[in-house]
């Protein structure tokens, strides 16, 4: 019990605890109460300063590029992890040269880029039935939302414009239908 109490657990400070112990009467077993002095440098608190992070002074960019025809699969959901030279590239592309695009478009066309250039046709679909297959997926979650006027008369459905990105997909990228 003496080491918990050297803890400063128990202070004097504390009203309801003094009360307590004055009611109970103090064993004469226990060790002397400390001086002033002593109980001083127990409580005294020893202040640390920590830096803090440095601050960036940019403005925070929306991740992903916006939403477009409401086809859910254009946006990205998460800062894409890329490696640190390919990220580079890609932001002082966006920012330099290519300003009207952000990162995420950026990407896409070189990708699209690179299979319409180097992709047999037979490459290409077979590359187009696993993207789509991977949408599907992605839609079970994330479904695509109808586009409606104000009135609420439905403009195009969801699977227009699902169909519309698959035919999209297949005109960037050189495949004759």
């Amino acid at each position: 019990m003496a080491d918990i109490k050297g803890l400063s657990i128990f202070n004097n400070t504390n009203n309801g605890m003094k009360a307590i112990k004055d009611a109970k009467g103090q064993k004469s077993s226990l060790p002397p109460s400390p001086t002033p002095s002593e109980e001083k440098k127990e409580h005294e608190v020893q202040r640390v300063t920590i830096p803090k992070e440095k601050t960036k002074s940019r403005a925070k960019r929306s991740v992903g590029a916006p939403i477009k025809n409401y086809d859910r699969t254009h946006a990205s959901k998460q800062p894409i992890k890329l490696s640190t030279i390919l990220n580079s590239t890609s932001r002082s592309m966006v920012e330099k040269y290519e300003t009207s695009l952000n990162k995420d478009e950026l990407l896409r066309k070189a990708l699209d880029f690179y299979i319409k250039q180097n992709l047999t046709k037979e490459d290409k679909i077979d590359l187009l039935r696993d993207v789509t297959r991977d949408l599907d997926i992605f839609r079970e979650k994330n479904p695509t939302i109808e586009i409606v006027d104000e009135e609420g008369n439905v403009i195009k459905t969801a699977k227009q414009i699902e169909d519309e990105t698959e035919s999209d997909l297949r005109k960037r990228w050189g495949i004759d239908n």
